[in-house]
């Protein structure tokens, strides 16, 4: 019986230190996000992101796919609306929280608003299951690799709003930045 408590003693103790080494490894990643943040951003939710993204005044034209594989360009989802548009990755460790974050601060929003919101065309199925996710809320769609280079973005997510004529009103990886600039309609 003593082993049997012995051994058992030891699983835990394995368990418990890979856990710990896990969370220890989560949180020095959260830690260097938070920084990249705070060092990049204006916390007084100006459009300060010198470094973190490369501005580009006007969005370039590219050309996306819906999950189904219905080929759409970006003019027709901004659609002479002032749009949003969300890159996320599933690469990204933070991607969902944040998003999920973002999605609770627009509930108090009234109103229609033109959200897109793409994934990379090689996460089809990560897109796919986002969709599921949230009951076909927010539309989703699929860019080419080489959209993300063209727009300037280096680091996800990333909440981009343009207005009717295709230029950039805002930039920025915050979401509660983007929920204080979702007065538009």
């Amino acid at each position: 019986m003593s082993l049997i408590n012995s051994l058992l003693l030891l699983f835990i103790a394995i368990l418990i230190s890979y856990l710990l080494v896990q969370l220890m490894q989560w949180s020095n990643l959260f830690d260097k996000w938070l920084d990249q943040i705070s060092k990049k951003e204006d916390p007084s939710f100006g459009n300060d992101t010198e470094g973190l993204l490369e501005v580009v005044e006007t969005l370039p034209q590219f050309t996306v796919s819906d999950i189904s594989g219905q080929l759409i360009g970006i003019q027709e989802l901004i659609d002479n609306k002032k749009t949003l548009l969300i890159f996320l990755n599933e690469e990204c460790e933070f991607c969902g929280s944040n998003f999920e974050h973002f999605s609770q601060l627009i509930n108090n929003y009234k109103g229609k608003k033109n959200i897109q919101v793409l994934f990379q065309s090689n996460q089809k199925e990560t897109a796919r299951n986002f969709y599921d996710v949230y009951d076909g809320k927010f539309s989703v769609h699929l860019y080419k690799k080489e959209v993300i280079s063209e727009v300037g973005i280096n680091f996800f997510p990333a909440y981009l709003i343009v207005d009717p004529t295709h230029s950039i009103d805002l930039i920025t990886h915050n979401p509660i930045q983007v929920a204080h600039s979702l007065n538009f309609d």
